[in-house]
């Protein structure tokens, strides 16, 4: 099955070499700002399968950490 481009395989215009095999597991809990997913158990296979977020690449993930202390801007939508 076909799907559009994501924006974690870009940054900026250029495409990004994406491992897929070694995904990192990143978790944030702040009061009014983060949303639960479906996720039941803090395990690779269940964020994998049923993560909320998906994929974000690391530049982005900085700023994303950076924005929710209150030290960035916010970025994108």
């Amino acid at each position: 099955m076909l799907r559009p481009q994501q924006s974690w395989q870009f940054s900026g215009l250029d495409g990004v070499a994406v491992d897929e095999a070694r995904p990192v597991i990143v978790a944030a809990c702040l009061r009014g700002v983060t949303r639960r997913d479906r996720v039941d158990a803090f395990r690779l296979q269940d964020v994998l399968a049923r993560g909320g977020q998906g994929c974000i690449l690391l530049e982005r993930l900085i700023h994303e950490i950076a924005y929710k202390l209150a030290r960035a801007p916010k970025y994108g939508s």
